[in-house]
């Protein structure tokens, strides 16, 4: 009986608990202490429970078991979740998986119509995810989180019209601006650990779940992950946008959480102020916030080049003020940037040669013959298309490229025989064909650079309205000549590159891709699918090979089409490599500090050139611009003393929208949609901008300030980060479909001229200047002719990356993606390891970037194993020594899993031995004659300093699954 009595004594004071409203702002709070029902603005009961229920020691009180033999909760959405503007706060703690898992883990999902997400991304960030639907949103997220079972974690998002933010801990992680905002979302939400599409077995506790109606400030949300009360505290938040057409300057004022329902009839008044001074310039009301969301113009006819405020105060019905908000604006100058011609000389860069016509007669070659262009290392012939191809000695052609056509069932050949040269100079050359067959008149006009670069422009013409069952083009290279392939599927670390497999590979429109091997290659690219038609049963892309040949077919029309008027389409190839490679390319060493103070000037001899990184170097992420000119300049003087060329990064396709240009006369040159801050982007406060590279404005601006930075400080080149062709529909980038919808152009011509002006502007003023692109897993090469060392290796983040990196990157894909040598740039790796795989993978990654003669930018690894290899390759004089691949025969006779590559120095024999396999004791024959060796005095592993066994001309070493060695062998006595 007294059991009982408690047991309706706690129903009588818990019940009304769980009836009582949450005190807004928190408009819905489920602790989980033994019950799904959560004290609630709207209904607070559950709508739908999925799973088992069960509870758990939690962070505070009990917590929900989730996931796994778990319970997903619905609620109802009227009242507890406001899609114009809210926050959602929780604690996490995963029982059974860490930080280091691919794996989704979904806590907050309001989907259809609308969609709110609060979830860990497989790749391992947390997120908070906006959007009108399940096509159209925005995301602000992390870095990846590596979390250890049974540790509990705050996690908090919050969003408005102006911005989505996510927290980790506390601390902001990340944060996205303008997220698409629903008009309304979903009935019901889900709160749990849904894997969405990806099936796995895991288990989490939720607790202390609060949603609230406005979002939360940083402060706020500190306080909760330190578990203290929360008093919310709204504040409006300013966007400004320059119109140098109107001369005025747009704002707009997001009130999220201080107007509508929490203050009818409120307004704001709006001016701009001088800065040091009490009255304004230009003054504006706002009346109206729909959507939380007002927004007024100031005129700026009265206000000349300076530095202002722009404040804003909310008031209420009565005139009093509630708040305000204050942001700074610079009126820049005029555009004195506008139309310089920095870099657009028309001549030959180096190391290039001029562009030939080749064969007698030259320019006066008779016409209907094939006309061959030269250049480095390169021989272009044409007839009506590409006729052959010849790079480093080689053919890659085994039949011509041709257009064909089905028409009745028959394929017709619509390409002639010789193209009609029309202008050659050293720098370029232009040519075109006409023919004419079954209805269609077909004509070509090729543009042929001296890097080698190509662009055709296929117009095809019917007479009259036509019916076409395909239209395609097609061609042949030897097999031995394709055993690789690499495309670019915007799928970053699902890029493919490796092995040409037996079946081939196929693909629906991409807008690149090569085919080569370890010396040379052929690659297609284009821009957009224009004038395109795809098929549902025929890929567009399908390379096929067939005996000692491979056939590549592009389907630019895949299915029955009525051609009633002319269609153009426009596509490049390009033979690779592009450029030599620099005799001292094994030279090029890099430290791994990227500050900019004079006391971390690299002093060691190995470490030649350095990046400047933005953060707490340069004003606005990627502009380039110091914090403290001073001290930069010291920076540089410090490091040219010590034979260190300084590379500050400077973004060629994104602004930071700090920068007091992009403000103003952003809206000349912006990429729409296009914006990224990833951690170190927020930490410098604002978002990273997409740039239209198509634009003038925008390649004069940032040639005109990197020019400024050249003379100023002397810097010796740029690091352009996020280098790949990015989709834009600004200005003449935009395109219309047969429906009337924009769609994008992955604008690589206008990428590929930025480029180059900035190769030009850098080499003019510093012949030994240094480029160095980032473009991980994205090798577009048209676009990467005109740098002197690409970058790639940052995908393997978003793996499963322990130290072991031959599980996601084996010996063919190493070859067809990251070698250089079949590209032309330089090829530099970035390691992406972490503690605690540090030790073990950073010795093993060593080997395997020698054994393919690839440098390392050595961060994210053990720079001592760096330096002590360094040391050790250059004492035995690797700069100058021949380098036999393991590919080609290195003079080392191994078992099939150990790959050997071989360095034959004037002292001494470098071997980069790599385990491709399990654990096993190696026996290395070695051809002493082809390796100039008369016998063999001692092998020694420089990374761990152990001997091999020597046995006449036999090495022996115990290897490890998966382990890579470096020995260096001293020659002997025979």
């Amino acid at each position: 009986m007294p059991l009982l009595v408690a047991f309706l004594c706690l129903l009588a004071v818990g019940g009304p608990a769980w009836a009582q409203r949450p005190t807004p702002p928190v408009v819905f709070h489920a602790s989980f202490d033994g019950t799904l029902e959560a004290q609630a603005r709207g209904d607070g009961k559950p709508v739908k429970v999925e799973g088992p229920v069960a509870y758990r020691p939690g962070k505070v009180g009990q917590a929900l078991l989730c996931g796994e033999g778990g319970a997903l909760v619905h609620y109802a959405t009227p009242g507890n979740l406001r899609a114009a503007a809210g926050s959602v706060e929780l604690w996490v703690c995963p029982l059974d998986w860490t930080g280091e898992e691919d794996e989704f883990h979904v806590f907050l999902e309001a989907l259809n119509p609308g969609w709110l997400v609060f979830y860990r991304y497989y790749q391992g960030g947390f997120f908070t995810l906006l959007g009108t639907d399940g096509g159209v949103y925005r995301a602000a997220g992390s870095d990846r989180i590596r979390w250890k079972p049974g540790e509990w974690h705050h996690l908090a998002g919050t969003w408005r019209t102006s911005r989505l933010e996510v927290y980790v801990d506390g601390q902001r992680a990340g944060f996205v601006e303008d997220p698409p905002v629903p008009d309304r979302l979903a009935d019901t939400f889900r709160l749990g650990d849904h894997p969405w599409h990806v099936a796995r077995k895991r288990q989490t506790l939720l607790d202390e779940v609060r949603l609230y109606s406005v979002p939360l400030d940083g402060e706020s949300i500190a306080r909760a992950a330190q578990g203290e009360a929360v008093q919310p505290a709204p504040r409006v938040v300013l966007q400004l946008a320059g119109d140098p057409d109107a001369d005025t300057l747009r704002v707009t004022c997001d009130a999220a959480g201080l107007v509508g329902e929490a203050g009818p009839g409120r307004r704001a008044r709006v001016e701009l102020v001088p800065q040091g001074q009490a009255e304004p310039t230009a003054r504006a009301e706002i009346a109206t916030f729909p959507k939380d969301v007002g927004r007024c113009a100031l005129p700026l006819a009265n206000a000349p080049e300076g530095d202002y405020e722009v404040r804003a105060a909310l008031l209420d019905a009565a005139g009093k003020e509630i708040t305000r908000a204050v942001v700074p604006f610079t009126r820049p100058g005029p555009p004195v940037w506008s139309g310089n011609t920095l870099g657009l000389a028309d001549k030959v860069l180096p190391p290039w040669t001029p562009l030939r016509v080749v064969g007698a007669g030259g320019m006066r070659a008779k016409q209907g013959r094939p006309v061959t262009l030269g250049c480095w290392g390169r021989r272009y012939e044409f007839g009506g298309l590409l006729r052959q191809v010849r790079s480093a000695g080689a053919n890659l052609l085994a039949r011509p490229v041709t257009l064909e056509a089905v028409i009745g069932g028959k394929t017709v050949t619509l390409s002639t025989a010789a193209s009609r040269l029309e202008k050659a100079t050293d720098t370029r050359a232009t040519l075109s064909s006409t023919v004419a067959a079954a209805g269609l008149k077909v004509t070509a006009r090729h543009q042929v650079e001296y890097d080698g670069y190509t662009w055709t422009n296929l117009t095809v013409d019917p007479a009259r309205p036509l019916r076409v069952g395909e239209l395609r083009l097609t061609w042949r290279m030897p097999r031995a000549q394709a055993t690789l392939m690499h495309a670019d599927a915007f799928q970053w670390i699902n890029n493919p590159a490796g092995s040409l497999k037996p079946e081939g590979w196929s693909s629906d429109f991409t807008h690149f891709f090569w085919l080569g091997n370890e010396e040379r290659g052929l690659s297609w690219y284009a821009e957009s699918p224009r004038g395109w038609r795809p098929s549902a049963t025929k890929r567009a892309i399908e390379v096929t090979p067939r005996g000692d040949e491979v056939l590549v077919t592009i389907r630019l029309i895949a299915e029955p089409t009525t051609l009633a008027a002319k269609r153009t389409y426009g596509f490049g190839m390009m033979a690779t490599p592009v450029r030599p490679r620099p005799p001292d390319a094994r030279r090029w060493r890099m430290p791994t500090t990227i500050t900019a103070d004079a006391d971390s000037v690299p002093t060691d001899p190995n470490r030649n050139f350095t990046i400047v990184w933005p953060n707490n170097n340069m004003r606005w992420y990627g502009y380039p611009e110091p914090i403290d000119r001073a001290k930069f300049a010291a920076y540089v003087k410090a490091a040219h003393q010590k034979g260190c060329r300084v590379v500050p990064y400077i973004n060629l396709n994104f602004i930071s929208a700090g920068a007091p240009e992009w403000l103003f006369y952003g809206s000349r040159r912006a990429a729409p949609r296009r914006v990224v801050t990833p951690s170190d982007v927020a930490a410098m406060g604002y978002a990273s901008m997409g740039t239209c590279p198509a634009s003038r404005d925008w390649q004069d601006f940032i040639l005109y300030r990197i020019n400024e930075m050249i003379d100023r400080y002397g810097v010796d080149g740029i690091y352009i980060d996020c280098w790949a062709p990015q989709p834009c529909k600004a200005g003449t980038c935009g395109w219309k479909d047969e429906k009337g919808e924009v769609q994008p152009t992955r604008p690589i011509r206008a990428y590929r001229e930025i480029l180059r002006r900035v190769y030009a502007l850098c080499h003019e003023k510093r012949p030994d200047a240094l480029l160095m692109v980032h473009m991980s897993s994205e090798v577009v090469i048209p676009m990467l002719s005109f740098t002197d060392t690409i970058l790639d290796g940052e995908q393997f983040t978003s793996g499963n990356l322990k130290e072991d990196y031959l599980e996601l990157l084996p010996p063919d894909k190493f070859r067809a993606e990251f070698l250089g040598r079949n590209w032309g740039p330089v090829a530099f790796f970035l390691p992406e390891l972490r503690e605690p795989h540090v030790a073990v993978g950073t010795p093993n990654l060593a080997a395997y970037l020698l054994l393919h003669d690839v440098n390392p930018w050595p961060i994210w690894s053990d720079g001592a194993v760096w330096t002590r290899l360094f040391s050790a390759v250059d004492a035995a004089g690797i700069n100058d020594a021949r380098f036999l691949p393991y590919w080609k025969g290195s003079g080392v006779r191994a078992p099939e899993e150990v790959l050997v590559s071989a360095y034959v120095g004037k002292s001494a024999v470098i071997l980069a031995v790599m385990n491709t396999g399990e654990a096993t004791e190696a026996r290395l024959a070695l051809d002493l004659p082809r390796l100039g060796l008369k016998g063999i005095a001692s092998a020694i592993d420089l990374l761990r300093d152990e001997p091999a066994r020597v046995e006449g001309s036999t090495l022996t070493i115990p290897l490890a699954r998966r382990q890579g060695r470096v020995l260096v062998v001293k020659p002997g006595d025979a």
